[in-house]
């Protein structure tokens, strides 16, 4: 998410400290000859800031990023996203991602599988971050990219993609960055819901304040999903979120179909019973970044001794209005 800061008198409110003195601003620029550092922070007309930061090789750069003026000078801990990926400072050290052709992109299908092979390089309990023509599109660990995650079609451009990763170890603060590979995809994808059989299912409710605004979606976006009949233990309750609007930071029209996997357990007994909802939560990252956009969702319901070829599929949501960033 963007951050509109008063371009006047052109700075961020962001300080960059020494890592062996944390009393010492950081003010080295790029070292033209020994070619070892670089950092700037700029704050354009639009009130945008860009930090840059980079070393000669991908292995000495990490990032800690915090926040200060809390009570006994206590540190908030926050997170720090990157919105474009650099050649500069990737590395080819990390496995190749396996994904299948993206061209054509077939019709019958909302989502491509991305996983990685089982390497020395990468371990199950490391912090993956899939990101696509700059754009975040999954957030979760090794396990899951050796098993195998979905990537929504919808994220993809007419020809040329950029597609990579970023691992961060287990209890390092040290990120890396897979050198991104190139696909090229063409023809047209699923951006809305298009279930393969009649919903017979209520829709889903989004509670928040509409249009959803940043403030909303902090600690994630939330909905409910309604009882339906025979619901058991063990069903599987996969829930799709379809986004579109414009990119902030590069005026482009971006979309993606997010997808919230849920199963039924002994703790859903309420809900079993209809007597509540069942409340679902989408992680912030993947509904940050929409300007003047639009959202939709619906869910898919893989019952327990079902048929597995006959989902049960909700009727989706109107079209609610988004706008969850802070630039304008």
């Amino acid at each position: 998410q963007p951050v509109r800061l008063i371009p006047t008198p052109g700075q961020a409110g962001l300080t960059v400290w020494q890592t062996t003195d944390l009393k010492t601003p950081l003010t080295l620029q790029y070292d033209g000859t020994q070619k070892q550092y670089y950092y700037s922070l700029t704050t354009g007309a639009d009130g945008i800031a860009t930090f840059r930061a980079g070393a000669v090789s991908p292995r000495i750069v990490s990032f800690t990023a915090s926040a200060e003026g809390f009570v006994d000078d206590t540190q908030a801990p926050a997170q720090v996203a990157i919105a474009t990926i650099s050649n500069d400072i990737s590395t080819t050290g990390l496995p190749l991602p396996i994904i299948p052709s993206l061209n054509p992109i077939p019709s019958d299908k909302w989502a491509f599988t991305m996983s990685l092979p089982v390497t020395n390089q990468v371990v199950k309990t490391d912090t993956i971050v899939v990101i696509v023509n700059d754009r975040i599109v999954f957030w979760g660990t090794g396990q899951d990219l050796f098993n195998g995650v979905p990537i929504a079609y919808a994220t993809l451009k007419q020809g040329t993609n950029v597609i990579s990763y970023l691992q961060m170890a287990q209890g390092s603060s040290a990120t890396r960055e897979r050198k991104p590979i190139t696909p090229s995809a063409s023809g047209s994808a699923q951006t809305g819901p298009n279930p393969p059989v009649t919903p017979t299912l209520n829709p889903p409710t989004v509670p928040a304040k509409q249009p959803i605004g940043p403030d909303a979606i902090t600690g994630g976006l939330g909905i409910t999903i309604p009882h339906y009949a025979a619901a058991a233990l063990g069903d599987t309750i996969t829930a799709f979120f379809y986004l579109a609007g414009t990119y902030p930071l590069t005026k482009a029209t971006v979309n993606n179909i997010a997808s919230l996997v849920y199963t039924l357990t002994d703790k859903d007994s309420a809900f079993i019973n209809g007597i509540t909802p069942l409340s679902l939560t989408l992680d912030q990252v993947y509904a940050a970044g929409y300007a003047n956009g639009t959202l939709k969702v619906d869910y898919r319901v893989d019952t327990v001794g079902g048929n597995p070829s006959q989902p049960l599929w909700s009727m989706p949501t109107a079209q609610i209005n988004i706008n969850t960033t802070f630039s304008a």
